[in-house]
């Protein structure tokens, strides 16, 4: 019965977790211009993984699963947390939540890039 209850709920946790966290994010108008959200996007979704490849060449690692990996890895878009701690904060909350939402619609266009030029 317990192992019932438990599985339940597991099931529904990632759910429940995307609801609050769509709940939470604020779509109201911010102070940041569309340039500074257009460079912070472009900076985690193309030039950091670019970074990483790079220094995954430039360290000579050969190992092409590992590489693949963390580029893409890389590539994801802008993680709940750092809203949740601006949140917690009082500080760039708006600004991250639209951070948030770009980075997650374009994160289609890089991980397929990424993917494509890795493979």
């Amino acid at each position: 019965m317990i192992q019932s209850l438990i599985d339940m709920v597991a099931s529904s946790a990632i759910p429940i977790a995307l609801f609050c966290l769509g709940a939470s994010l604020q779509f109201s108008k911010a102070t940041m211009s569309y340039a500074e959200l257009a460079w912070m996007t472009t900076a985690k979704l193309f030039i950091h993984p670019a970074i990483t490849w790079g220094t995954f060449v430039g360290l000579g690692v050969d190992d092409k699963v590992w590489m693949i990996t963390t580029v893409v890895l890389t590539a994801l878009p802008t993680g709940a947390l750092v809203h949740v701690v601006a949140f917690k904060y009082r500080f760039f909350e708006k600004e991250t939540s639209q951070i948030i939402v770009l980075s997650t619609v374009l994160s289609l266009l890089s991980v397929s890039l990424w993917l494509y030029l890795l493979l």
